[in-house]
């Protein structure tokens, strides 16, 4: 072996060793327990956004710098196939209803079909510009859809007839949003606000301003207690009232969220930023929350998707310089 070659494989064995002794250590203290380490040599690059098939237990990863989905059976902890020929895949979304795997493409603005008996490409939804957050509304049988790179829209498509039904304007472009009854909150990171959108009138009734923050991404919403939890990548986590936007409290976490995940039973928030860190907060009641723990991962690894039924957490740790890109399946305790 040449001499820079072993010293470039030293550096990765090293960055490797320290990377696992840092979640055998994190685990013992934190309130998540890393079961399964799903190595994907074969992907480069990073992830977006996931999404699992409660019944085979399959989960799709979204490879967006390769342009490919990664499917993992998360139940053995290893890594099935690799469905190839994405224009930049964002964002995926699984109807076990239907059979049907819903691909957001980012370059194309198209939203790939795919039938998940066979993963053949059975559809196509065409948007104005790229296409990333994806929510499937079991209301009315629509998929929305986050549009958007030099203006903002919510785009739906009726995933009967895969037929775009709407597209709503906004005062910026989408990052990720919930559906609440006939609204749709919205976050907008590139003016720091969030909108309140009705779907039925397809049109904003509202803008919330998340104050001196900024990059607002991730959000999820407790609808027990009517809260919106959002992630700020200047490094906070935000509670708002869910009903009229006001700020209820604050708290430091990592820099880069980018996965807000509300645990019900436990009471507890599970924020995957990329400074390398998962974080989790306590609701101690509906006004307060406090940083009760946390799970050291690898740079990047702000990917991730908490499952209720499934009572797991996945983490996607990037490839890069001297690192692999890995799949972790966390138990929540």
């Amino acid at each position: 072996m040449y001499p820079a070659a072993e010293k470039i494989s030293t550096i990765a064995i090293f960055y490797a060793i320290m990377f696992f002794c840092n979640l055998a250590t994190s685990a013992a203290d934190s309130p998540l327990v890393v079961v399964h380490r799903v190595v994907l040599p074969e992907v480069v690059g990073g992830f977006d956004l996931m999404s699992l098939d409660p019944i085979t237990h399959q989960l799709f990863l979204a490879a967006q710098d390769q342009g490919s989905i990664e499917v993992i059976d998360v139940t053995n902890g290893r890594h099935i196939r690799t469905i190839p020929n994405f224009n930049q895949p964002k964002w995926t979304a699984y109807r076990p209803e239907s059979g049907k795997l819903y691909i957001a493409e980012g370059r194309s603005g198209a939203v790939q079909i795919l039938d998940s008996a066979n993963f053949k490409r059975i559809g196509l939804v065409q948007f104005s510009e790229k296409a990333n957050n994806l929510r499937f509304n079991a209301m009315t049988g629509e998929m929305l859809v986050g549009v958007g790179k030099t203006h903002g829209a919510i785009g739906i498509f009726d995933t009967y007839t895969s037929t775009v039904v709407g597209n709503i304007a906004l005062p910026g472009v989408p990052k990720q949003f919930e559906i609440d009854g006939d609204r749709i909150l919205v976050n907008i990171p590139t003016i720091n606000q969030v909108a309140v959108v009705s779907r039925s009138h397809q049109s904003v009734l509202a803008t919330w301003s998340i104050g001196s923050d900024h990059a607002n991404v991730p959000m999820a919403l407790d609808r027990i207690h009517r809260r919106l939890l959002l992630g700020c990548e200047s490094g906070h986590f935000l509670v708002m009232d869910a009903e009229d936007g006001h700020l209820i409290c604050s708290v430091d976490i990592p820099a880069e969220p980018d996965g807000v995940w509300y645990d019900a039973r436990r009471g507890k928030i599970y924020v995957s930023c990329g400074a390398g860190e998962v974080v989790i907060i306590t609701q101690i009641d509906a006004d307060h929350y406090q940083r009760s723990g946390s799970l050291m991962t690898a740079p990047g690894a702000a990917t991730s998707l908490f499952d209720v039924m499934s009572d797991r957490l996945f983490v996607a740790v990037p490839q890069q310089q001297q690192q692999q890109a890995v799949l972790l399946i966390c138990q929540p305790r």
